[in-house]
Formats: C-alpha cells, sequence, structure tokens
C-alpha cells in the first residue's frame, strides 16, 4: 500500500510539474514552501515504501528533481530553475532522512529490552 502512495505522489508532482501554469494548483504558500511541503513527501513516502534504500532513493531524489525542472525546459510557459531545483533536491533527501530515522526509532523501541543479568558484562561472564 505504501508502495502505490509513493509511486502516486511520484507521478501527481509529475504532472503538476509539467502542466501549463494555469492548471496548477496554488495553495496560498510562498513558491518555496509548496517545493518544500511536496518535494518532502515524496521522499518520505519512498523511504516508507522503500525501506533500506536510503542511499538510492536519494541519489534518485535528487535525479527526479533535476530532470524535472530539466523537462520544464520542453513546455511552453514553463522553465527550469536552479533555486526550485535545490529546494526540491534538499527536500526530498530531507523526507527520506526523516522517513529513516522514524523507522529507526520505532526499530529500537521495539527491540526487547535485555532482562537483568543477560547484558555484556552482567552474570559472571
Amino acid at each position: 500500500m505504501m508502495r502505490a502512495l509513493a509511486w502516486l505522489l511520484v507521478a501527481a508532482v509529475t504532472a503538476l510539474t509539467l502542466v501549463p501554469p494555469s492548471l496548477r494548483p496554488v495553495s496560498g504558500l510562498p513558491h518555496a514552501a509548496e517545493h518544500f511541503f511536496v518535494f518532502f513527501a515524496v521522499g518520505a513516502a519512498l523511504a516508507l515504501a522503500y525501506p533500506r534504500r536510503m542511499y538510492a532513493l536519494g541519489v534518485s531524489g535528487v535525479l527526479f528533481a533535476a530532470l524535472l525542472e530539466l523537462l520544464q525546459t520542453l513546455r511552453p510557459g514553463r522553465h527550469a530553475s536552479l533555486n526550485d531545483f535545490l529546494i526540491d533536491a534538499t527536500a526530498v533527501c530531507a523526507g527520506i532522512a526523516l522517513a529513516v530515522l522514524v523507522e529507526r526509532l520505532q526499530r529500537t523501541r521495539r527491540a526487547p529490552s535485555p532482562r537483568r543479568g543477560e547484558g555484556w558484562g552482567e552474570g559472571g561472564e
């Protein structure tokens, strides 16, 4: 289910990035904040969908952001922006990092704690 959501987000971001500006929804947030939140969500969703693939996702996320900016140069009314790329790449990596951190913290909490006498250096070992 998480994989489907992640790929749905990727498809939605791709479509909304390449449509004419008049068809693009506007949230009322500053342009940079819109970009950050959307790409953060993509990064987090992909990291949750594909755990233990942090580095591959990071590289892929940066390449995805670059590709979308480059593809905009082919669309009338759209333009590429280095600033947008930097925001998008940073956000996707931040989303991945936060999802990985949350997953690790949850895993640590679920791990059984050693009982008294069973840890290192206890029990006469």
